[in-house]
């Protein structure tokens, strides 16, 4: 587990697709303890990375933990979009946050900063243009 959370730390981008891995592992009597950790890290940090927990926490259905709450309002309120959405589901965040996991799951997460190449898993050698360490959190929703 310590190794998973220096690699968490090293490189947030990571969130996406090991939150649930690293939950699993602290178990249910430390979850809310790491979910905390990693909120003060990520707000500490930058808005972006905290952006990339709320996002990795909806998608993984965490809306609803207690520890996650106040940075999920925070990046909720600061961007217009989430905003709008949360204001028109009448302040219900957790009823945002299960449509917004629900698109979530379905979309490209990961994306080449060297030349595009979109993907659901996170790679550190990019298959399309072969540059290490381009690939960068990104979520695409493809709506229809």
């Amino acid at each position: 587990m310590k190794l998973l959370r220096l690699a968490l730390d090293e490189s947030p981008a990571l969130l996406q697709e090991e939150l649930t891995h690293l939950l699993n592992l602290a178990g249910d009597e430390r979850r809310d303890t790491e979910l905390a950790a990693l909120a003060k890290t990520a707000q500490s940090r930058s808005v972006s990375e905290l952006k990339s927990l709320v996002f990795a926490a909806v998608g993984a259905g965490l809306a609803s933990a207690a520890p996650l709450r106040p940075a999920i309002e925070a990046v909720f309120l600061n961007d217009p979009a989430l905003a709008a959405m949360w204001r028109a589901a009448g302040g219900e965040l957790e009823r945002v946050a299960t449509e917004l996991g629900a698109l979530l799951a379905h979309a490209e997460r990961y994306r080449c900063a060297e030349c595009g190449f979109s993907a659901r898993s996170f790679y550190w050698h990019c298959p399309a243009c072969q540059s290490w360490e381009s690939f960068h959190s990104h979520a695409m929703v493809k709506l229809r």
